[in-house]
C-alpha cells in the first residue's frame, strides 16, 4: 500500500514539474543555461586567471643584437668623432654627440638598456684614455645620470612630448652633475696629477681665454659658471636636437622595441 502511495506522488511530482515547463514561454526557455555550461565556463575563467603570463628575458638574443649595434655606435662617436677643441672654452673640453645613441637606447629598451650603452662605451675608452680614467668616470656618472631619469620618464608617457619632459629634466640634473663633479673631484685632481698641486698654469689659462684677472679665491666662479655650465648646456642641446629629429623619424621602432605599438 505505502509503495502505491510513493509512486502515486512521485507521478503528481514529475506532472507538476512538466506542468511548470510547459508554463515557460519560448523566451524563458531559451534563457535557462544548462548546468554543464556553467561548470565549463567558470573552470575556463580559473584556468585563465591562473595562467602565468609569459614575460620576455631582457637579455633575450633580440635585445642583445640591438644593445651590441647601439654600444658600437656609441663608442664610435665617443671615441673618434668629436670635436677636439671648442671655441671659448678650455683646450681639455672636448665635444661629442655619443649621448644621442644613450639617450635613445634607454628610450628603446628601458632604463638597463640605457645603462648598458654607457658602461660599455666607459669601458672601451679606458685603454684610451688620457685622464688617467678621470674623465672618463665623470662622463659614466653623467651618462647614468642621464640615460637613467631620461628612460624612468619617459617609460611613463612614451610620446613626443614625454620625450621632451624627459630630456630636459635629465639634462638638467646631467648638468648639476657636472658642477659637483667639476667642482670637487676633477679639477682638484687634474691640478694634483698634472700640475703637481700647482693652479698656476690653469689660472693662467682661464685668465687668457676669458680675459679676467683669475685667482685661486675665484677660479670656481669663472670655471663652473663660463665654462662647465655653457659648455654642458651646449653639448646636451646639441644631443637633445639630434635624439628628438631621430625620434621622429623613429618613434615607430623605438615603441615597438620598448613594448609599445605606436
Amino acid at each position: 500500500m505505502k509503495d502505491k502511495q510513493n509512486k502515486r506522488h512521485h507521478i503528481q511530482v514529475s506532472d507538476s514539474a512538466a506542468e511548470d515547463r510547459g508554463a515557460r514561454t519560448p523566451q524563458q526557455a531559451e534563457d535557462v543555461i544548462p548546468l554543464g555550461d556553467i561548470i565549463q565556463e567558470q573552470a575556463g575563467a580559473v584556468h585563465t586567471r591562473d595562467k602565468p603570463k609569459v614575460k620576455e628575458r631582457f637579455f633575450s638574443v633580440r635585445n642583445i643584437t640591438l644593445l651590441a649595434v647601439l654600444s658600437a655606435i656609441a663608442v664610435v662617436l665617443y671615441n673618434f668623432v668629436a670635436i677636439r677643441t671648442v671655441p671659448f672654452f678650455p683646450n681639455f673640453l672636448s665635444l661629442d654627440i655619443s649621448d644621442t645613441v644613450v639617450l635613445i637606447s634607454g628610450f628603446m629598451l628601458g632604463p638597463i638598456g640605457g645603462a648598458v650603452v654607457v658602461v660599455v662605451r666607459f669601458l672601451l675608452k679606458l685603454p684610451m684614455s688620457n685622464t688617467m680614467m678621470v674623465g672618463e668616470t665623470a662622463d659614466l656618472i653623467m651618462g647614468l645620470v642621464l640615460v637613467l631619469i631620461s628612460s624612468l620618464i619617459y617609460k611613463k608617457n612614451r610620446t613626443m612630448l614625454g620625450a621632451i619632459v624627459a630630456i630636459a629634466v635629465a639634462s638638467a640634473a646631467t648638468i648639476i652633475a657636472a658642477v659637483l663633479l667639476n667642482r670637487f673631484v676633477l679639477v682638484p685632481f687634474y691640478v694634483e696629477v698634472f700640475f703637481g698641486g700647482n693652479w698656476e698654469p690653469l689660472l693662467n689659462m682661464l685668465g687668457t681665454l676669458y680675459n679676467r684677472d683669475i685667482s685661486r679665491d675665484n677660479f670656481f666662479v669663472f670655471y663652473l659658471l663660463l665654462a662647465t655650465i655653457p659648455f654642458n648646456i651646449l653639448r646636451l642641446a646639441i644631443c637633445s636636437v639630434i635624439t628628438l629629429l631621430l625620434y621622429k623619424r623613429l618613434r615607430w621602432l623605438v615603441n615597438k622595441v620598448s613594448g609599445r605599438r605606436g
